[in-house]
């Protein structure tokens, strides 16, 4: 009930008091007898806390309060490394990169399976866009080596030969990369398919 104490404090004007509630309420969370639907509404109200949905006297908060909450959501996370409700939120608002790190030493931290299984699954959800991204950059690079190619064909100049050449040896390295970054994907969460 953290979340509603903090709301209130929020409401009347003390965003520290209102940050400081949340913590508290997050440090409780990783016991196993919390309640993991009041666990789970936290972790859901300080992302509304976050994103702005709750209006408030931003003056208290000189960097901003996203910057106060991921220092708080960074500082529970690494005092409580098995506390999944301070690690999921804390790696929402970060890169996907810097997300899939912090998955990664969460899902080596853990104990139980079953958490650590949904922890492989929120990594793989971080890691697809990032393979995603070096597929289409190869694919990219397969178009500018195609135009080479024909060029090359068309001009049969040496220069134009040797910058195909040197463009497909670009490519193949490219997919290399591709592949190896799907393959991780895969190889974090296997179920995934």
């Amino acid at each position: 009930y953290a979340y509603e104490l903090a709301h209130h404090y929020l409401v009347k004007g003390n965003g520290p008091k209102a940050l400081e509630t949340l913590e508290r309420g997050l440090r409780a969370a990783v016991d196993y007898r919390a309640p993991t639907g009041e666990a789970g509404r936290l972790a859901q109200e300080v992302g509304s806390f976050y994103s702005g949905q709750f209006r408030f006297d931003s003056s208290q908060f000189p960097d901003g309060i996203q910057a106060e909450i991921l220092k708080m959501l960074k500082r529970v996370a690494a005092e409580q490394p098995r506390n999944i409700y301070a690690i999921r939120s804390h790696a929402a608002y970060l890169s996907a990169e810097d997300a899939l790190e912090i998955y990664k030493k969460t899902i080596a931290a853990l104990k139980s399976e079953r958490t650590k299984r949904y922890f492989k699954y929120l990594a793989s959800y971080k890691a697809y866009p990032i393979a995603s991204k070096v597929l289409t950059q190869a694919h990219a690079t397969r178009t500018q080596w195609a135009a080479l190619l024909k060029t090359s064909q068309t001009s049969k100049k040496k220069a134009d030969i040797d910058a195909a050449a040197a463009k497909k040896v670009e490519v193949d390295k490219a997919y290399a990369a591709a592949v190896k970054a799907l393959e991780e994907v895969i190889s974090i969460y296997p179920e995934g398919g």
